[in-house]
């Protein structure tokens, strides 16, 4: 694991900071042995002296924030820590000079039906900044929501694990300092966001990036990512793709996605090795760039080498792309739901599927932004 954002990381008496954590209630307690309500979503090796850390009892629980409007806010706008079984919804976010809503060391928290959108400026560096899972949040669910027109729409920054992003629209991300370049829509910052699942979303662009560090294990699962943004696309020309997985990422999966836009000139289906005449173009997948910080062009091999990607339409091939050593192509519905969400009403489910005619059905929350109604 590399990276910084120590601010997001908990600290060894001697100052320093551990790069993977989870948050996680203990049912009882044994003699020396913790009986844990949760999995622990990855392995924490012995040599590396893991530790179980008490941070505030008691957490705040079974508390809900709904059917409210915030404008303004210099500082962000809403923050939850040290929360736990605890609910936002139908909340609007409007213009904030920070983050919209950061979840932070917090537990089985649930965001639905809101809308996150604008910034008072759409440079780098954190303030304008939609919604961040954060400091060893795990096991939480966004879902149904809409998260529009900021720098950084959607961000795991030093996430615990075991969280869902779901069903969401998120679109129109944007640097302000450079227009030309197409930002991420759900993205990564700080090591080590992992064990994720990004199920159903809208949202032009996926990605895991190296900034402040490196992440593994995340999953995207039955998205559409057209690489096209709503508003944008005809500035966007740089850095434009579906799937973003900078250098030192690894073990991530991409199943059962739809990914690009037809007839996008100069598409190419996969730039990861440093070869010119490929690296500007427009991609379906672009692994392992950034492996020498400031350069272009410059690839870190094991991105591609440790991938799964299996049963994603792409508009490359104009077909479905199984991985050849996986004979089984049936894609599970849902890998978190065991049914249809009633949120979806009438409309076709799973949202994305790659092997049905239409492939894309009515994702609720863009339907929503389309006819003016985004709070419903």
């Amino acid at each position: 694991m590399t990276g910084d954002c120590t601010w997001y990381k908990n600290r060894d008496a001697d100052g320093v900071s551990r790069s993977v954590g989870q948050t996680i209630e203990v049912a009882t307690v044994a003699g020396n042995t913790l009986n844990l309500v949760s999995p622990i979503h990855i392995d924490f090796h012995t040599a590396m002296r893991p530790q179980v850390t008490k941070t505030v009892d008691p957490f705040v629980k079974n508390a809900g924030i709904e059917d409210l409007y915030l404008t303004g806010g210099r500082n962000g706008m809403i923050r939850v820590i040290h929360a736990a079984y605890s609910w936002l919804k139908n909340i609007e976010s409007d213009t904030v000079n920070g983050q919209h809503l950061s979840l932070g060391n917090s537990y089985r928290i649930v965001v639905r039906e809101s809308y996150f959108h604008h910034a008072v400026q759409y440079s780098q560096g954190g303030g304008s900044y939609g919604v961040s899972i954060n400091t060893e949040t795990s096991d939480s669910l966004i879902e149904n929501n809409i998260i529009y027109f900021l720098n950084k729409p959607f961000l795991f920054e030093a996430s615990g694990g075991g969280n869902v992003v779901a069903y969401n629209y998120i679109d129109d991300a944007q640097l302000g300092s450079a227009m030309t370049w197409q930002e991420t829509d759900i993205d990564t910052h700080c090591s080590f966001p992992h064990m994720e699942l990004i199920e159903g979303n809208w949202a032009p662009h996926l990605a895991a990036d190296i900034v402040h560090g490196n992440s593994g294990w995340l999953t995207f699962y039955r998205n559409y990512a057209s690489s096209q943004h709503r508003t944008l696309a005809a500035v966007q020309t740089d850095n434009v793709e579906a799937v973003g997985l900078e250098a030192f990422v690894i073990n991530m999966n991409a199943l059962g996605n739809v990914l690009g836009t037809s007839g996008l000139p100069g598409l190419i289906y996969e730039s990861s090795t440093p070869d010119w005449t490929l690296c500007g173009k427009p991609s379906i997948f672009r692994l392992g760039d950034g492996a020498i910080p400031a350069t272009s062009c410059a690839f870190d091999s094991g991105v591609k080498a440790t991938i799964l990607r299996h049963g994603n339409f792409d508009y490359f091939n104009n077909s479905v792309v199984w991985d050849p050593g996986i004979s089984n192509h049936t894609l599970p519905l849902s890998l978190y739901l065991t049914q249809k969400p009633a949120f979806f009403g009438t409309q076709a489910w799973p949202f994305a599927d790659p092997v049905r005619t239409p492939m894309l059905g009515v994702l609720p929350a863009k339907q929503r932004y389309d006819i003016g109604k985004p709070n419903g």
